[in-house]
């Protein structure tokens, strides 16, 4: 036991040290307990304003408010967590947020006040139990009133809503096939416990299905304070314990043939968005030596013509090497492509009223797209990417028109976005026919903040090319200039001081401080100047409240919240309008979601007072639109709407169906990540970019979008500019049967207490990702892994060493997978190691990288993860679960591969190597 704790607590494992011993931990997603695994995922504590249903103003939020945490073992030997508040705040005071375990026994305690008497609530979210740990468990519960019930939680939960099990409650017991979790209440309000599993519960960058227990209150000015105590205890079934290594069979691996080891991955170009109709023909477009392409701009610009021309070119002259000529009259020619801005008939073919629409044809004689505008025949221009073949094009007939006017995505900017997001708008929102950015611009490099310039700030210089850029792809930008709300940018390098309306807490500014305005405006003069007179600006203006106090200051306070919003608003709208510019900002404070509720300062029952020409976009990223109750009360009172998604694609195609019925002006794909480092968006932050193809989907063809709930996106992503690849190879399957240490029962605990994932269905797997085929390891007639020493598996060894190879290869291929009990991940981090070592005793070592070489079972695909590089199965409760292959070009290929050994990386990631071929 000794060994096994020392491992745990070296590599950073505090939360569960080891069998029959439960560990807590403390950090921003709460408090975490676990043993054998996660007890409880996470915890938040809340206190907010009382009376606004919309977006209330937060007092205390564990997840944002300043803290620091201490996670240790006492003295005494009792592993303890605790969350102290480090700054003052006006209206809330943390006494004591801690958890101590002694013994079996998990002591949990939250002591909080609130000072002066504005009337107040609370959610503490205590306790969040897995769905592995509770599902088909018996439970039991006393209320505090004296009654008791029982009943059982389902194997599978078929809803998608939440579920209560049991409310007021002072004792709840669940008994599982692990054991029986007994949860008594100590001190203060009863609790409710809650099924999560058909929504999901977290914090905001992932939720998970399971069991929520907490509690509801509020406060008036009588009582301010909340205490509330909670025994936690877990008992195990006799017998219940960590998986044991097998034992080594042999270092000798079987070699199985394959002559078709590796195959090419094809995919078929995707149609992208959907088109409102398509006809597929017999008459594919076959380039020849003299034909040409004509583009006929008709009444548009000389500035869109160009820009069509260039359009052109970029697809047909530079893949096809077809020239591009402008030209009036195209019957010069003999075999056309001809691209026309006109509204009479051309070959057969009209173009259809709508301004963006347009009208392909392609056939033997030739290809004509049609449309009304220049930008419509750009979105033709790429249409005709889909129907690509090694001759030519396939033959179809598509008219098209979008469902919107406004399809725009909020970008944002560092200094290496000229590259990155340069790339994203060629070959990636242009294609896709977004014909609107909203760029995210405060913290650009602009003359007058040079007081609070950041390193990764874009240059003026760069934001002009790459606005240019967009708008030569027929992209409209317009900036985002965060204003009142979220103006942490204002008080970088700790400038600015003055402005702020709480200086120890930066947050919003002072709107009664003059300077404010004048620097405000300074900034807005170049931002206008550099996205040249744009139509609009987004003055952002949302969740004033969240940060910090607001107002705070005396004169603020005389004044009011609802006043001081209003006027700063106002005084944006009145600015901007003086200059020919249009306003756009956030919803959230002007609604109440619910026809009873309130909102902050009672802003949502004076925006009739707003003028209906901003634009409002109203953000919504649940799955059920929880705040878009006001959505539909807003449209019916005039207001010009945006409906704003992320990247959740249930939420995408609810709400973006929820706009089309409301007639909103378009949706927007909001993307919160980039800045300071845009070059590992699609490592770190893959699911924000996929999301714009799922997104631009709905937006252009309401009624053909991906199925609801499905993450297309993610596979589409690869599809839609990774080259086809041709290859086929022969080689060899290595069984690692006599290697493989871990067998795979979902009763021996191969993953401790976290999911399995059903994993033994892979049995009867052939063992084909699509690209490469392996032969997976058994035992007995079970699944089987080489597992190494990790926090899920602490009694394995830390490294399998002098596994016998034995072959000359070009290429290696393995096939492995890992767990993330901790749910953090260091993005520059190893989860493992291989080590392919030479005949000749040299060796080379490979780190298994996280999301370049490996990912968790259950995410979807990415940049470097891509379709048909996974071997693929679904678990008990329908999910797609993932295997990786990795993929190593040996640089030695006349070498032997004598034998290869694989070693745990520093933080112990519960890693697991299923299978290794070798491609000849």
């Amino acid at each position: 036991m000794f060994n096994r704790l020392l491992l745990l607590v070296l590599s950073g494992w505090t939360s569960w040290l080891g069998a029959g011993e439960i560990g807590v931990s403390m950090s921003n997603r709460g408090l975490q307990i676990g043993n054998f695994g996660e007890i409880s995922m996470f915890s938040r504590f809340v206190v907010k304003e009382n009376g606004n249903e919309g977006r209330p103003k937060h007092w205390f939020y564990t997840v944002t408010a300043p803290t620091r945490f201490e996670n240790g073992v006492s003295p005494e030997g009792d592993a303890y967590a605790r969350m102290i508040q480090t700054q003052e705040m006006p209206n809330f005071k943390l006494n004591d947020y801690s958890a101590v375990v002694h013994d079996d026994t998990v002591t949990i305690t939250l002591d909080g006040e609130a000072p002066g008497d504005e009337p107040g609530k609370i959610e503490y979210s205590m306790l969040f139990l897995p769905q592995v740990l509770i599902n088909g468990s018996q439970y039991h519960w006393k209320s505090a009133d004296g009654r008791s019930g029982s009943g059982r939680i389902s194997v599978r939960f078929d809803g998608t809503g939440t579920e209560p099990i049991g409310e007021n409650l002072t004792e709840f017991v669940i008994d599982g096939k692990a054991g029986k979790l007994a949860l008594t209440l100590k001190k203060g309000q009863p609790f409710s416990v809650i099924d999560y599993r058909g929504v999901g519960f977290g914090p905001s960058d992932r939720v998970w299905p399971g069991i929520w227990i907490g509690t509801f209150s509020t406060f008036g000015g009588g009582e301010r304070r909340f205490e509330h105590q909670l025994e936690l205890k877990f008992d195990y079934v006799d017998g219940f314990g960590i998986a044991a290594p097998l034992p080594e069979l042999s270092k000798e691996v079987r070699k199985v043939p394959e002559a078709n080891l590796v195959s090419g991955y094809q995919p078929a170009p995707p149609v992208l968005p959907a088109p409102q109709r398509l006809e597929r023909t017999e008459t594919p477009y076959i380039v020849g030596g003299m034909d040409k392409v004509v583009v006929r701009p008709g009444a548009a610009s000389e500035q869109d013509a160009g820009r069509l021309k260039r359009a052109a070119e970029k697809l047909l002259l530079n893949d096809f090497v077809l020239p591009v000529t402008m030209a009036e009259d195209a019957a010069e020619f003999g075999k056309n492509i001809t691209i026309e801005v006109t509204d009479r008939e051309v070959d057969g073919v009209t173009a259809p009223e709508q301004p963006e629409g347009y009208s392909l044809k392609i056939g033997a004689d030739g290809i004509t797209i049609v449309s009304r505008t220049a930008r419509g025949a750009f979105y033709g221009l790429q249409s005709l990417r889909s129907y690509r073949n090694s001759q030519g094009f396939d033959g179809v007939e598509v008219t098209d028109w979008p469902d919107f006017d406004f399809r725009s995505m909020l970008m944002m900017v560092d200094n290496g976005s000229l590259d990155y997001h340069g790339r994203q708008i060629t070959e990636l929102l242009a294609p896709l026919r977004y014909n609107t950015i909203i760029i995210e611009t405060e913290y650009a490099a602009w003359d007058a903040t040079k007081n609070i310039h950041q390193p990764w700030a874009i240059s003026k210089d760069d934001l002009r090319k790459l606005i240019a850029l967009a708008n030569d792809n027929f992209i409209d930008v317009y900036p985002l200039f965060q204003t009142l709300g979220h103006c942490q940018w204002l008080f970088a390098n700790g400038q600015n001081l003055d402005l702020a309306e709480f200086p120890s807490w930066p947050y919003a500014y002072n709107v009664s401080n003059p300077r404010t305005y004048e620097l405000m405006t300074a900034i807005l003069e170049e931002i206008i100047n550099v996205y040249n007179h744009p139509a609009y600006v987004h003055i952002g203006h949302d969740e004033v409240t969240l940060g910090a106090p607001f107002p705070y200051r005396e004169e603020n306070k005389a004044i009011g919240g609802q006043k001081l919003v209003m006027d700063d608003i106002m005084f944006y709208y009145n600015y901007l309008k003086e200059r020919g510019i249009g306003t756009m900002m956030w919803q959230d404070m002007f609604i109440k979601n619910s026809a009873d509720g309130d909102s902050i300062f009672g802003l949502a029952g004076v925006r009739d007072q707003l003028p209906k020409d901003i634009i409002m976009c109203y953000w919504d990223y649940t799955r059920a639109l929880d705040w878009s109750g006001d959505f539909v009360r807003m449209a019916d009172e005039g207001f010009k709407l945006l409906g704003c998604t992320w990247y959740e694609p249930q939420n995408i195609a609810n709400f973006t169906r929820l706009a089309a019925e409301k007639k909103a002006l378009g949706m927007m794909a909001t993307t919160w990540a980039g800045y300071t480092n845009s070059y590992v968006m699609e490592e770190k932050n893959f699911q924000q970019i996929a999301q714009y193809i799922d997104a631009a989907c709905w937006m252009w063809n309401v009624a053909k979008g991906f199925p609801a709930g499905t993450s297309a996106g993610r596979a589409l992503y690869d599809q839609m500019f990774a080259e086809p690849e041709n290859k086929h190879a022969s080689g060899i399957k290595f069984d690692l049967s006599n290697v493989a240490n871990l067998e795979l029962r979902p009763d021996s605990l191969p993953f401790l207490l976290e999911d399995p994932l059903d994993i033994d269905r892979l049995v009867d797997h052939s063992g084909d990702t699509g690209t490469v085929k392996f032969e997976l390891a058994k035992r007995d007639g079970r699944l089987a892994a080489v597992a190494l020493q990790s926090k899920s598996n602490p009694d394995f060894p830390a490294a399998v060493e002098g596994i016998q190879l034995n072959v000359k290869a070009k290429k290696l291929y393995f096939l492995h997978f890992f767990r993330d009990p901790e749910k953090k991940w260091d993005y520059n981090g190893n989860i493992a190691y291989y080590r392919v070592c030479y005949a000749d005793g040299s060796s080379v070592e490979l780190p298994v990288r996280f999301r370049r070489d490996i990912e968790r079972p259950d995410e979807d695909y990415s940049k470097y993860l891509k379709p048909g590089n996974a071997l693929e199965w679904r678990s008990e409760f329908g999910d797609i679960c993932r295997m990786w292959c990795m993929i190593f070009d040996n640089p030695y290929p006349d070498q032997e591969i004598r034998t290869l050994e694989v070693r745990a990386g520093e933080k112990r990631y519960p890693f697991y190597l299923f299978a290794v071929s070798a491609e000849q």
